[in-house]
């Protein structure tokens, strides 16, 4: 009976330990797994939207949660069609492009807001997660300057936008979304911060400026650079 006792007792300590440093560390691996997952599908081939894509799409916005370890492990496990990929030199933004708008791509990439948008055409919108670290997702929408060209493709066709309007509005302004009559425009979205329950979203607007063939030439501007955490990269990859 007393090795039970000796033994539960080490048992909880070992859990209790387990626990404080998954508390400790939540930020690294939330960071270290979306790093991973958007590097990796930065280099995946675009395809068309698929009937799965179709049958687990959500296009409420107002429903996504905030960034955290089970949705990010649900997003991992998940293997939606990468539809394009969107390109912000300036502010280091490499993402693939996804269908909707659920928790686990808003943790892989940019999600769509409208199941009919086209690029090039309207308001083509797009959302992501804003984390800790300015390097991923969309994080680094909050030091976007006007006049900054924002990149899209679908795998045909490069859409180069430049940026004409950046502000914050409430989360239930939904006229950003609008399609705007004679204009064609992209709509970039994230949360003002990283903290859970931020009710404000920036928002970045582009007018359409020129519209290329895909090829190796126009296409180069897509080459992601690594958005993996520092400590990562020096201590698995020698950076």
């Amino acid at each position: 009976m007393r090795n039970l006792k000796k033994w539960l007792r080490w048992v909880l300590v070992v859990v209790l330990v387990v626990v404080g440093l998954a508390l400790v560390f939540n930020e690294q691996l939330k960071e270290l797994g979306i790093g991973i997952m958007s590097n990796h599908a930065a280099d995946q081939k675009i395809e068309r939207v698929t009937p799965a894509d179709k049958k687990h799409a959500t296009f409420n916005y107002s429903g996504v949660e905030a960034a955290n370890i089970s949705n990010m492990l649900k997003a991992m496990r998940s293997n939606p069609s990468v539809i394009g990929k969107i390109a912000i030199p300036s502010d280091d933004i490499y993402l693939p492009i996804y269908y909707g708008v659920s928790n686990y791509i808003l943790l892989k990439g940019a999600g769509t807001l409208s199941p009919t948008q086209k690029m090039g055409e309207g308001n083509y919108a797009l959302a992501s997660h804003h984390m800790p670290n300015n390097k991923l997702l969309f994080s680094a929408l909050g030091k976007t300057k006007l006049k900054s060209k924002i990149y899209l493709t679908d795998g045909k066709r490069v859409y180069i936008y430049k940026t004409y309007s950046k502000k914050i509005v409430n989360e239930d302004n939904t006229s950003v979304l609008n399609v705007i009559p004679g204009k064609k425009i992209c709509t970039l979205i994230t949360c003002r911060t990283w903290h859970p329950g931020v009710t404000q979203r920036i928002i970045v607007q582009g007018k359409l400026e020129k519209i290329k063939k895909a090829n190796d030439n126009s296409l180069v501007v897509f080459d992601h650079k690594s958005n993996l955490p520092k400590v990562f990269l020096k201590m698995h990859m020698g950076y």
